[in-house]
């Protein structure tokens, strides 16, 4: 069966890299969407919710839009906190609720005090290697049997 994991980052290589990653590790029993702002996370909103996806990978540093759309970016601290909102759309909304987050960041767990204590966390300097054991544990726990390559 194949599973779906969105992954939600506004940079393009490196959301490019992690649909590569994690393609090459589940191999066929994996598809990744990408999303690459806030707003067009809220624009798929209801797409998230049709796939039941296994997991969402989240940046908590995300543009509101891609850059050649924004012309004005909003303040830095709506920037800082864009995952936080998403993910918090996804806890509160009874039909995503159940969905795991990993959020994927520069930042350390000690700058993100907002960070919901269940969620889990991987810093983008982590290695291939623990970066792919969240998302296995992630969804293992829910049920979605993963081997790796």
């Amino acid at each position: 069966m194949t599973r779906i994991v969105y992954v939600v980052e506004d940079d393009p290589l490196q959301g490019e890299y992690l649909d590569r990653l994690l393609r090459d590790k589940f191999s066929s029993s994996l598809k990744v969407k990408l999303i690459g702002s806030e707003s067009e996370f809220y624009t798929r909103f209801e797409e998230i919710v049709a796939d039941k996806p296994a997991c969402v990978i989240m940046d908590i540093l995300l543009q509101w839009a891609p850059a050649e759309i924004a012309k004005d970016s909003k303040d830095l601290g709506s920037y800082v906190n864009a995952g936080l909102r998403c993910q918090k759309k996804l806890a509160e909304d009874p039909r995503t609720r159940e969905i795991p987050v990993i959020f994927f960041t520069v930042l350390d767990r000690a700058d993100v005090p907002e960070l919901p204590r269940d969620t889990a966390y991987v810093r983008k300097d982590a290695s291939d290697q623990r970066f792919v054991g969240v998302v296995r544990d992630v969804t293992n726990r829910r049920g979605w049997s993963t081997s790796t390559g």
